[in-house]
């Protein structure tokens, strides 16, 4: 510490840090204000190119997701860590003026359904069309229904491909539990109403698995396979997986809303398009332990 900041592993933080034994390992907690959470947040979040409007939106939104998180009755602590699992934070280097002034122009506002924060999600890119909360995971959520987004259509991830041997992917399959034997094939079972792959089976030698699209992901690396809307080829080697959009596509596209702030929409405007039936309120309530 040079007495203004913490730093570990060569990054700055604000605040202090807590640090226990977590079954052999260190446990790091920096526990700091919400403010310069959020300003590192959305730094290290959003593309470098976002305007302030879509800033704001992003403020708005991982200001609901945490809040939504710290509000659960069976909440974790701390109820985020600081990679892609939650929300990326990398304390002060991730801070810039246009960052914290975000959050600064949205004190308080947090996206509010049936009087509680919002499980705010958002991915990079919904590659066209968002995903409904219970395609990609297990359960309904009124405020997370899939809808046209053409503005995350084209762009940086406006296609992919990937392509992996059968061998890396029998491999894969195996350390995931799936007892499956030779991979022969592997087939789109169901898509979405997004087109994203909900379910898939993979076929091997000694029987056949069912899984989601997003564990499928998961399983063979979601840096590779961005996202679950794609089709699927066979190769001379294995498989080849094309596709759009960048992650889970639930929620809030962060290409889509930088493309809405460039084209003159509001930070309001932004969160009414991707999430449903919510609104805008100053959040007061208890959120502390």
């Amino acid at each position: 510490s040079n007495g203004e900041y913490l730093t570990i592993d060569g990054n700055r933080y604000r605040g202090y840090v807590t640090i226990s034994n977590d079954s052999g390992r260190l446990k790091v907690i920096n526990v700091l204000p919400l403010g310069w959470y959020l300003a590192s947040v959305i730094g290290a979040e959003m593309p470098g190119y976002a305007t302030l409007e879509a800033l704001k939106a992003q403020s708005v939104v991982s200001r609901s997701y945490l809040l939504h998180r710290v509000c659960a009755e069976d909440a974790p602590f701390p109820p985020v860590c600081d990679s892609v699992m939650s929300q990326v934070y990398k304390g002060a280097s991730t801070e810039s003026p246009l960052t914290i002034q975000a959050v600064q122009e949205t004190a308080g506002l947090v996206l509010i359904h049936e009087g509680k924060p919002v499980d705010a999600c958002f991915s990079a890119s919904s590659g066209g069309h968002t995903a409904s909360a219970g395609d990609v995971w297990t359960e309904e959520v009124p405020y997370l229904s899939g809808k046209d987004d053409p503005f995350s259509a084209g762009g940086e991830y406006g296609e992919w491909s990937f392509e992996i041997s059968t061998d890396e992917c029998e491999e894969l399959i195996k350390k995931a539990g799936y007892n499956i034997g030779e991979l022969r094939d592997i087939l789109i079972m169901r898509p979405d109403s997004s087109g994203r792959a909900s379910r898939l089976v993979l076929c091997g030698s000694k029987g056949n698995a069912l899984v989601r699209g997003t564990d499928l992901r998961m399983l063979l690396g979601s840096r590779r396979l961005r996202s679950t809307m794609f089709a699927i080829s066979r190769t001379p080697s294995g498989y080849k997986f094309e596709g759009r959009g960048y992650g889970h596509g639930v929620g809030l596209s962060q290409e889509g809303a930088c493309r809405m702030a460039r084209a003159g929409r509001s930070c309001e405007q932004i969160l009414e398009f991707y999430f449903t039936g919510v609104k805008l309120e100053i959040f007061i309530g208890e959120i502390g332990r």
